[in-house]
């Protein structure tokens, strides 16, 4: 699809109305058949919203995973107990991630920082989480503009950036996710990619796009037209990486230290 103009009420009511609408039907088509499931979860706006969707389903948990303290743990803890499904806090200790590195080496082969530890937080989350099916928020902030180098830019060159990162994530980091996860058994669920969410997304203008402050306003809005908790909705955007604490203790306990240290 195309992308047309909006305004106003049109804006509002239609083509946030029609992401809303594909965005839960993906979702729960997605979950289907009846069975447990884990959705990875940090508390933010990308999976409080798969989660909210979710939230009914019967054998539904969310599962995050962070060092003490993290940012991603203690945001998750406190929204979960507003959606009202099992919440499970895995506490890493700083050794638990320092042997990750050897351990995922030969998988995560030359790929380099950030990449790197984002990727070796999703087996380390993967090796945590006990249901086989497990739900991602991968691709909001491709589709959504939520980083901050693309938000920061103009709003035609933004989407160029955009577009760029999209494609970066089909064809390369998630194949690699998908590996990751096949590894320990797992397969992934990806609502934000469905086809029907990446049609109803390419309908909007640019510039709905474009907020330079909290980024994602669409998905923003779709969240509070659902209902999300607001801490969720307005929650500030934090890569895996960090929201967790894992990049930061692998910047100090580098890969070479690591393979030394076993």
């Amino acid at each position: 699809m195309e992308a047309r103009p909006a305004t106003g009420a049109e804006f509002d009511a239609g083509l946030v109305g029609e992401l809303r609408h594909a965005l839960v039907a993906a979702t729960l088509r997605l979950t289907e058949p009846p069975g447990p499931i884990t959705i990875l979860y940090s508390g933010g706006l990308d999976s409080s919203v798969l989660a909210w969707i979710l939230r009914a389903r019967p054998r539904t948990q969310l599962l995050t995973i962070g060092r003490e303290g993290s940012q991603d743990l203690v945001a998750a803890e406190a929204t979960s107990e507003e959606l009202g499904l099992p919440w499970t806090g895995h506490r890493l200790e700083e050794q638990q991630i320092r042997d990750a590195g050897p351990r995922w080496a030969s998988a995560l082969g030359s790929v380099r920082e950030p990449e790197r530890s984002v990727q070796l937080a999703f087996a380390l989350a993967f090796e945590a989480a006990g249901s086989r099916r497990l739900v991602l928020g991968q691709g909001a902030d491709e589709l959504f503009w939520g980083y901050a180098r693309v938000r920061s830019a103009p709003v035609e060159e933004a989407g160029r950036l955009a577009e760029q990162a999209l494609e970066k994530l089909l064809a390369q980091d998630l194949p690699l996710t998908g590996r990751l996860a096949s590894a320990t058994g797992h397969e992934l669920l990806l609502p934000y990619l469905d086809k029907e969410v990446r049609d109803c997304v390419a309908a909007f203008p640019l510039g709905a796009h474009h907020d330079r402050i909290a980024g994602k306003p669409m998905l923003r809005q779709v969240a509070r037209a659902l209902g999300v908790p607001l801490s969720a909705c307005e929650r500030p955007k934090r890569a895996i990486q960090y929201g967790t604490g894992i990049g930061q203790a692998l910047r100090a306990f580098p890969a070479g230290r690591q393979e030394s240290a076993k």
